[in-house]
């Protein structure tokens, strides 16, 4: 068996579920995925019973019942996320135990990349979406050269937040959308964010721009889905915004900030983060025009 403890936002238990599918299916074990962390939590929701995930079961012991859990099942296999970038010790693991426990957060494509096909059509939705996102979809459909900006504040700006994320600044966005509108014509830019007042006052952008309304927190999947269909994607340092881009698959380019995390906590690993088509932009309080500091990969 394998298992995985489920917690965070929708972009980190996507990651989660992602790690669990590939052991699974390497190892040909169930899965399970602990949750737990939702009850005790209460920070989050559980969402991906909104998508076409087929290979997990939910487990919601608690307490005493999961401690016996734990120790009747997982006396010898039980792995924690490094934090360190891509981890393939995880896979040896899981082939060398008959059942293996994971905690931590996995955040890197490196992990599932084989099985982006599966993926694929597990994360899409069970239901339509609502009219309200399927008005944007066509609005969407009908602009070819589409880009989403995702723009991650709230939490990411707050006391705390503040002192482990680095804060995009507007210019990060300009630039991105510039380089693709030299190098595609007719580009409109869809905004998304948990602060779409401050990104109307501070964003500038030299093409037509609509800013996605309509769709709170506990809806995000239906903003994925329209991250999704959009052509091309400058993500925030968000893992999920990361998802939009790496779910799509229309062709488009990808801009990708070269920070996530203030330098003093968590270690960030571009290599394990993003895929080597993907574009990396560097910064410093705004784009920065030093060239040394921006590293372009092949489209």
């Amino acid at each position: 068996m394998i298992c995985i403890r489920m917690m965070g936002g929708l972009g980190n238990q996507m990651y989660q579920y992602a790690l669990g599918r590939k052991l699974s299916m390497l190892v040909s074990a169930p899965f399970e995925m602990e949750m737990a962390w939702f009850k005790y939590s209460g920070k989050r929701q559980y969402a991906l019973d909104k998508f076409r995930i087929t290979g997990a079961r939910e487990n919601w012991l608690m307490g005493d019942a999961w401690k016996q859990f734990l120790a009747e099942k997982f006396p010898n296999g039980q792995m924690k996320d490094k934090e360190q970038g891509f981890d393939p010790d995880v896979f040896e693991m899981a082939k060398s135990v008959q059942n293996l426990y994971l905690r931590g957060y996995w955040q890197s494509y490196r992990y599932f990349e084989d099985i982006r096909a599966h993926l694929l059509e597990e994360f899409t939705l069970k239901a339509p979406i609502t009219p309200h996102s399927e008005r944007w979809k066509e609005d969407i459909a009908r602009h070819e050269q589409s880009v989403f900006l995702h723009i991650r504040r709230g939490d990411y700006v707050d006391e705390v937040g503040k002192t482990v994320y680095v804060e995009l600044p507007p210019s990060y966005y300009e630039e991105g959308v510039r380089r693709l509108a030299e190098s595609f014509e007719g580009l409109t830019a869809y905004v998304f964010s948990n602060d779409l007042p401050w990104a109307k006052r501070h964003l500038q952008l030299s093409v037509p721009t609509k800013f996605v309304e309509g769709n709170d927190e506990e809806h995000g999947y239906e903003d994925l889905a329209l991250m999704r269909a959009c052509k091309h994607h400058i993500i925030a340092n968000s893992t999920f915004s990361w998802w939009g881009a790496w779910l799509s698959e229309k062709g488009g380019w990808t801009f990708a900030p070269g920070k996530w995390y203030q330098e003093h906590t968590v270690t960030f690993h571009p290599e394990s983060t993003y895929p080597e088509a993907w574009k990396i932009l560097g910064f410093t309080d705004g784009c920065d025009k030093n060239k040394d500091h921006e590293k372009y990969l092949p489209a």
